[in-house]
């Protein structure tokens, strides 16, 4: 799939409204919400809202009370418990790469607005080209191919009106899973939000050397399961949302110099910083070793940065990330909306749309580390 092009899109596409009807599966029953944050758990180490108060580490849940590990827990399905064996249920799919496997723990919703969002290109098969039913997780009408887990992350942007799976989603849970290795997944926290909705917190390092944080939000409803000779209703918990964030304290520091735990999103956030500061070097340090050859010295760096159309960066008043995607395992994208008043004239207001670009570097003294391979400008408007 051709994520780079959809990366070049400056504007939110228009999310097409997710159908309301079921596949083989009940309506889910709905609770009353309550309408405050109830705090089923925060595991030793966390606070209230799952962040670390200290190095130790919770270890993560592989066997339920009850239940045998690998297999379904036997508590109530819908416990915080069952709702944390389906987190880690799909961190272990998406570990072992069976993506496809994930797709049964999305809402038919999600399911049917993915589908519709594929290009017909993708979403056909030759009817030859199989005699295999598909399975019940990504069934199909005759003529379709079956939906997959790459179609749901590639669209993720256009979903937002029934899933989020933003860029911290895609990169951990899609283009590079965490590992099996002791420091790679730490659960944080666990707590509802309502009477059938949990939201789930795990603190997790790539291979790579890379620290984030992964928020799971899900539901529990009504879904039929076969039977012999008939159909049961299962209670089970699905999807709502994966979102993340960098591992680190809000209170720290701007990262100041690349770092392998730094996300690509924290490397955008650093450089908008300095710009803000109007601190030429700060943004230079992130810059790619292949940016620095084209760019710099530092002094021709500063020059670059006093042209008209990069001269709002400087000191702007309100930057917002306004899509961000990864475009394979190591490309990553995030366009920026920039409100600036120096312009370089009197009583003047501009909004300028720019598009980072980078990369996460190989080899070097900055291996693994996410930099910025270039900074383009892509639209612009006079605001007064």
């Amino acid at each position: 799939m051709d994520l780079r092009a959809r990366a070049l899109q400056t504007a939110p596409t228009s999310s097409r409204p997710c159908s309301t009807q079921p596949c083989a599966r009940l309506p889910t029953t709905r609770l009353p919400r309550r309408t405050s944050w109830t705090l089923d758990r925060a595991l030793p180490g966390t606070s209230a809202h799952g962040r670390r108060l200290a190095p130790s580490r919770a270890p993560v849940l592989t066997r339920a009370a009850g239940g045998e590990a690998g297999k379904e827990p036997a508590v109530d399905p819908t416990s915080l418990d069952a709702a944390a064996f389906t987190v880690e249920r799909i961190l272990a799919l998406a570990r072992d790469r069976n993506f496809d496997d994930l797709v049964r723990f999305l809402p038919d919703a999600v399911i049917d607005a993915a589908d519709e969002l594929r290009p017909r290109a993708e979403s056909s098969v030759p009817p030859s080209s199989s005699s295999e039913p598909a399975s019940a997780s990504t069934s199909a009408p005759a003529g379709r191919a079956p939906l997959t887990f790459a179609h749901v992350a590639a669209h993720a942007a256009d979903l937002d009106a029934c899933f989020t799976f933003d860029s911290f989603a895609q990169r951990h849970l899609y283009f590079e899973p965490p590992s099996s290795g002791p420091r790679a997944l730490t659960r944080l926290s666990a707590m509802r939000t309502g009477e059938d909705r949990a939201v789930l917190r795990y603190g997790l390092r790539s291979d790579s050397g890379e620290e984030a944080v992964l928020t799971f939000t899900l539901e529990c409803g009504e879904m039929l399961a076969p039977q012999y000779k008939s159909i049961r209703i299962e209670r089970v918990w699905q999807l709502l949302s994966v979102t993340g964030e960098p591992d680190m304290d809000p209170e720290d520091d701007v990262p100041s110099a690349p770092h392998p735990s730094l996300p690509p999103e924290a490397v955008v956030a650093a450089q908008v910083a300095a710009l803000r500061l109007d601190d030429p070097a700060g943004v230079f340090a992130f810059a790619s070793p292949s940016n620095q050859a084209m760019t710099g010295p530092l002094e021709r760096f500063v020059t670059l940065l006093r042209n008209p159309m990069y001269r709002p960066l400087l000191r702007h008043r309100r930057a917002t990330p306004h899509r961000r995607a990864m475009l394979d395992a190591n490309s990553y994208s995030e366009v920026v909306k920039v409100v600036s008043d120096n312009t370089g004239m009197p009583n003047s207001s501009v909004e300028m749309v720019y598009l980072w670009q980078l990369t996460r570097q190989k080899t070097g003294d900055f291996a693994h580390c996410w930099m910025t391979d270039s900074v383009s400008l892509v639209a612009a408007r006079a605001l007064n």
